[in-house]
């Protein structure tokens, strides 16, 4: 039997495609994030005093929820370490980490990158960007030169070293001394725009300085340190985890049980998780590895399916059930005001507090006899959340002004519902945080914005708008086709 060349041929294409399939399937992707979390485990176990925090929203498959720090989300973007494109970000100030180092002593954060690359521009340039620019403003806020004392011997007494508010710490490796010299030069504007800010930035006894873990390879060894308290350090420890496993070429990729190793498989889940979520993943883990390749993907969709079809039917019953005393739950206060929160869907509602439900079109939300209950639904648009702006004050208003407080929730209490409660913190609310006179809308201004923004993020670090969201909030009260 003779076969042609084109014959041949399409079969090694068919060969190729099935094996790539298979490289970065779920089935491998799941055993490869379950093989980097053992190493997180280990820097952890190592400075067990130390809190493990995820740098969301990668670093959530890597690290175990009972081995993280509660409630402490962490956001340090790439883009705001791409170079050229440095930037402390006061969107993503990630103060609200301070208070955790400066009790614990110090921090671990997790992350990962893709192939080729040791660290995530997010551990090797965001997170030195933004330990150097704290250090810088308490310098500056604090009227003296920040001072450490180092050595690399525990056993010896430490040095003194000074200068802390000038250097940013990068690994050599992945970061070069031109590169370098220019974010330094950017320091004193990044410090300067935080201390400008609305943002709360507590003190801290000793500087940060980050310190830089990867995932070794065979061809590429490293150890995990155990370090001594910050006294004998002379500064608060940032250790950056990069949890996947950094391959050389020649390093093998194959896995005992048929599957590849996938460096930062974590990352773009929406592409390849089929709806599963870090969430999700940690809670079904152990039958999820325990279930063969050609079966896990269908498992995966029925159980996300399942999940949210109880979810739905959770909201609607929840909404719906006019039950009082859960209002508190998730609920967070936006200071200098006594009366705005913010918190997600489902939100209980309480026959004496008015909430403000927002979904996104195309959701259907459950109905609501209740005239406490403010349901709207956002359209993805250009004009976004202008025309909804009026229905909103003329519901809020005269419940505020009778002292009752409001409740503003969205699907995840992060961006939808922050968009709202800053044009009601700046309509209602003067720069004190104080009611403003009935007629008084307040003239708005970028600053002005900002200033709300930023009450939010201190009272809610994890509230995290959308670009598309801060850029419909300006266009609205600075818009003269909005009048309240």
């Amino acid at each position: 039997m003779e076969f042609s060349d084109e014959v041949v041929g399409n079969d090694y294409k068919d060969l190729v495609k099935s094996v790539r399939r298979d490289a970065n399937d779920i089935y491998s992707r799941l055993r490869s994030i379950d093989e980097d979390a053992a190493f997180v485990r280990r820097a952890k176990e190592a400075n067990p005093t130390l809190p493990l925090v995820a740098n969301l929203r990668c670093g959530a498959w890597y690290v175990e929820p009972s081995l993280a720090h509660p409630n402490t989300p962490a956001y340090f973007k790439s883009t705001d370490g791409h170079e050229s494109q440095w930037e402390f970000s006061l969107r993503r100030s990630n103060l609200h980490l301070l208070s955790v180092i400066s009790e614990q002593g110090g921090i671990i954060l997790v992350d990962s990158t893709r192939r080729g690359k040791r660290l995530p521009d997010a551990l090797s340039k965001t997170i030195p960007a933004w330990c150097a620019t704290i250090n810088r403003a308490l310098a500056i806020r604090d009227g003296h030169s920040s001072k450490s004392t180092t050595t690399s011997d525990a056993s010896k007494d430490p040095e003194p070293e000074t200068g802390w508010e000038k250097k940013i710490w990068v690994p050599s490796r992945s970061v070069g001394g031109s590169e370098r010299t220019q974010m330094e030069a950017r320091l004193d504007g990044w410090a300067e725009k935080l201390l400008s800010s609305s943002l709360t930035l507590p003190s801290l006894s000793l500087p940060l300085r980050p310190i830089f873990l990867y995932n070794p390879s065979p061809s590429d060894p490293s150890t995990i340190p155990s370090l001594p308290p910050p006294s004998v350090l002379g500064f608060h420890p940032v250790i950056c985890v990069s949890a996947s496993q950094y391959l050389a070429p020649s390093d093998e990729r194959r896995r005992p049980g048929g599957w590849e190793y996938h460096q930062g498989a974590g990352d773009d889940h929406e592409l390849w998780g089929k709806g599963l979520g870090p969430a999700e993943w940690w809670e079904w883990r152990e039958e999820l590895l325990a279930i063969g390749r050609d079966a896990l993907e269908e498992e995966v969709v029925r159980r996300v399916e399942e999940r949210k079809a109880r979810k739905g039917a959770g909201e609607a019953g929840e909404l719906g059930s006019g039950e009082s005393g859960g209002e508190e739950k998730g609920a967070t206060l936006i200071l200098p005001t006594e009366l705005v929160y913010l918190s997600t869907l489902p939100q209980p509602i309480s026959p004496s507090r008015p909430t403000i439900s927002i979904y996104s079109y195309p959701f259907v939300p459950p109905s609501s006899t209740s005239p406490l209950h403010l349901i709207l639904v956002q359209r993805a648009n250009k004009d976004g959340i202008t025309p909804l702006l009026t229905q909103i004050v003329k519901f809020v208003e005269p419940h505020l002004r009778a002292g009752r407080s409001v409740v503003i929730a969205c699907e995840d209490g992060k961006d939808a519902s922050v968009g709202v409660a800053v044009c009601i913190l700046h309509l209602l609310f003067d720069e004190e945080g104080k009611l403003r006179g009935e007629g008084d809308s307040g003239t708005a201004s970028k600053a002005s914005i900002h200033t709300r923004l930023h009450w939010i993020l201190n009272a809610r670090p994890s509230a995290n708008p959308s670009r598309s969201t801060l850029k419909r909030v300006n266009t609205a009260l600075m818009s003269s086709r909005f009048a309240p």
